[in-house]
C-alpha cells in the first residue's frame, strides 16, 4: 500500500496545486472590457441605464437621479412619452422580458418632482450679458439647453411665441400622455434655477444678429414648426386640418363643433394622439395608412391603446380626394391600389409629417454635429436642424449646445463636466445573445416595484460583480479581492466558460501568440 501510496503521488501529484501553472497551456486569455450597453447605443440621449438602474436596486434615488440627470434632465416627461428604443434593444428580453426601463426613469422623475426643494436661485437678479443667453423656442431643446446653462451659472432666458412656455410639449402632446401638472411642475423648477420665461415673443430667426448684440450667446430651437400639406383635390376645404394644429387647438379649448366622423392621415405618434383625442370627444375615428400597421412609425403602445379606444385602422390605404361643398363631408381612399372607398367624414386630420424651416440668410451649421454655425456664438438645435425626430433626440441637442455654449463662454471643463455626462465615444457595443440560465437570474415577467424591476437588469457594458465567471471557473482562476473579481492567468487555460456566462457581455477571449508570457503575470 506504500509503494501505491507512492506511485499515485509520483504520477498525480498530492501537493498544492498552485505549483502547476496551467496558464501555459492557454492562447487565448479572458480580457475584461467596459463596453456600451445595447440599451444605451439605441437612445437618442446616450442614457446609461445601468448605471443608474444599479442605484434604484438599492433604493438610492437621489443618487439614481444624480446620474441620470446628467443625460436627461426631465425624466418624468420622457417617461411618459418616449418611444423608449432602449427597451427594443435590451439583452434581458432574450430572456423573458425587457427590463422596464421608461417605467424605472417615470418613477425617478416622479421622486425628483415630489423631493424638489426650492434652491431660491434670484432670476431677477442683475442680468450680465456677457453670461446672458438667448434661446429662441420652448421646446424640450430649448428647456434641456436652458436647465444646464443654469447649473453652469449662466443666465439663460426663453422666448416663447405663444402665451404659456413648453412648445410641442405643451399643446402638442395631449394631457392623457402626459400629464400638464408634470410640465408645469419642470417649469417652475427651471424658474426656480433662475431660468427666465418671455412668452408671447415672436422672435424672428432673421433677428439673431440684433439678439448677438444683446446676449453673449443665442441658441436657435424653434422646432421643425411647419405641416406638410396633404397634396390631393379638396385639401383646401374647411374641416381638414393639420393634426398637430388639430391637437393645439383642442389644447386650448378652441373646439366648439364636436365632429361625429373623422379621418386621421398618417402612421406616427402624432396621427395617434389626434385620433385618440377625436375619440374622447365622442367623435367614431378612422385611422388611414398607406402601408401595413407592423410598419408605422407610432409606438406599438400607442397603436395598441387606439384599437382598445375603438379606432378603425385602415391599412395600405391612402386619400385621393375630398370632397365637400365648402366643407369636407368624404374622403375618397384607395385600398391595396384595387380598391377604392368613399368614407364619410366631417373633419379630417393629415399627420403626415413636418418640414424645419429655412434658415436665416448667411446662417451655415458647421461642425459634425452642425450645432455650431459661421456666426461665433450662435447655434443651432433641435427639430429645426435635423427636421422632425423624437422628444429624447431634442432633448439631447438642447443638452449639446448647451455643452458647446459653456465652452464658447469659457466655463471651467471640470465644471461643464461635472453636471454633463461626456459623450459615449467609441467603444464597442455589448452584441453576444443573451445565454443566462441560472438560479441567479431565475425567469420572471416585471415587476410593479422599481427595486425589484431594477434587479432584473443584466448590467451589460459594466461589470456589476455578480461573480458568475468565479462561480463556473472550473479552474479556480478567479479570485474575489475587495469587492473585485481577479483573473489569475497563471492558471487560466483559455477556456472561455467565462466569458460565455458573463451576463454583462464585457469578458472576451484574446488570442495570445506567445502563451509561455503568462508565467510573468
Amino acid at each position: 500500500m506504500i509503494k501505491f501510496k507512492e506511485t499515485v503521488e509520483e504520477l498525480f501529484g498530492m501537493q498544492q496545486t498552485t505549483v502547476n501553472k496551467t496558464g501555459q497551456w492557454r492562447y487565448y486569455a479572458p480580457v475584461r472590457k467596459e463596453k456600451t450597453a445595447p440599451c444605451s447605443a439605441a437612445c437618442p440621449l446616450q442614457n446609461n441605464p445601468a448605471q443608474w438602474v444599479e442605484k434604484v436596486k438599492k433604493e438610492d434615488y437621489w443618487q439614481a437621479w444624480q446620474l441620470l440627470a446628467r443625460t436627461n434632465p426631465f425624466p418624468a416627461i420622457t417617461g411618459h412619452i418616449c418611444a423608449h428604443f432602449c427597451e427594443e434593444k435590451c439583452r434581458r428580453g432574450q430572456y423573458d422580458e425587457p427590463v422596464a426601463i421608461g417605467e424605472l426613469e417615470k418613477q425617478i422623475g416622479l421622486w425628483r418632482l415630489e423631493h424638489y426643494r426650492p434652491q431660491n436661485k434670484p432670476n431677477h437678479k442683475k442680468a450680465l450679458p456677457q453670461r446672458q443667453v438667448a434661446i429662441i423656442g420652448s421646446g424640450p431643446a430649448g428647456l434641456a439647453c436652458a436647465y444646464y446653462l443654469a447649473q453652469l451659472d449662466l443666465q439663460p432666458v426663453v422666448f416663447e411665441r405663444f402665451s404659456e412656455p413648453g412648445g410641442l410639449l405643451a399643446w402638442g402632446i395631449p394631457g392623457f400622455r402626459l400629464p400638464r401638472q408634470i410640465l408645469q411642475t419642470e417649469l417652475a423648477i427651471l424658474q426656480d434655477l433662475g431660468v427666465k420665461f418671455k412668452t408671447q415673443r415672436e422672435v424672428a430667426l432673421a433677428d439673431y444678429e440684433l439678439l448677438r448684440q444683446e446676449f453673449a450667446a443665442v441658441f436657435l430651437a424653434t422646432g421643425a414648426g411647419k405641416e406638410k400639406i396633404l397634396p390631393i383635390p379638396g385639401a383646401e376645404l374647411a374641416g381638414v386640418k393639420g393634426a398637430i394644429s388639430y391637437l393645439r387647438s383642442a389644447h386650448l379649448g378652441e373646439i366648439d363643433i364636436q365632429p361625429r366622423h373623422v379621418v386621421v392621415i398618417g402612421g406616427g405618434n402624432t396621427a395617434m394622439d389626434a385620433a385618440m383625442t377625436a375619440r374622447r370627444q365622442g367623435a367614431h375615428v378612422t385611422i388611414v395608412y398607406r402601408r401595413t400597421q407592423g410598419q408605422m412609425p407610432a409606438h406599438s403602445s400607442a397603436l395598441s391603446a387606439a384599437k382598445a379606444a375603438g379606432v378603425q385602422i385602415l391599412e395600405k390605404t391612402e386619400p385621393v380626394e375630398i370632397l365637400g361643398s365648402n366643407k369636407v363631408e368624404k374622403v375618397v381612399l384607395w385600398k391595396k391600389k384595387t380598391e377604392t372607398i368613399v368614407q364619410e367624414c366631417d373633419l379630417l386630420l393629415y399627420a403626415i409629417g413636418q418640414r424645419k424651416g429655412d434658415l436665416p440668410a448667411g446662417l451655415v451649421p458647421i461642425g459634425r454635429e452642425g450645432v455650431k454655425t459661421n456666426i461665433p456664438g450662435v447655434y443651432l438645435g433641435g427639430d429645426m436642424r435635423t427636421g422632425p425626430a423624437s422628444v429624447a433626440a431634442a432633448i439631447a441637442a438642447g443638452r449639446e449646445a448647451a455643452r458647446e455654449i459653456a465652452d464658447y463662454l469659457q466655463v471651467k471643463q471640470a465644471h461643464i463636466e461635472a453636471i454633463m455626462a461626456p459623450p459615449l465615444g467609441q467603444r464597442p457595443v455589448v452584441n453576444k445573445q443573451c445565454n443566462v440560465y441560472f438560479s441567479m437570474y431565475p425567469k420572471q415577467r416585471r415587476s410593479g416595484e422599481p427595486p425589484q424591476e431594477a434587479a432584473r437588469c443584466f448590467s451589460c457594458g459594466h461589470c456589476n460583480q455578480c461573480g458568475l465567471c468565479w462561480l463556473f471557473c472550473p479552474d479556480l482562476a478567479i479570485q474575489s479581492r475587495e469587492h473585485n473579481f481577479a483573473i489569475l492567468l497563471d492558471y487560466c487555460k483559455g477556456c472561455g466558460i467565462c466569458a460565455q456566462e458573463c451576463p454583462a457581455g464585457v469578458l472576451e477571449m484574446e488570442e495570445e501568440e506567445d502563451a509561455s508570457k503568462n508565467f510573468d503575470r
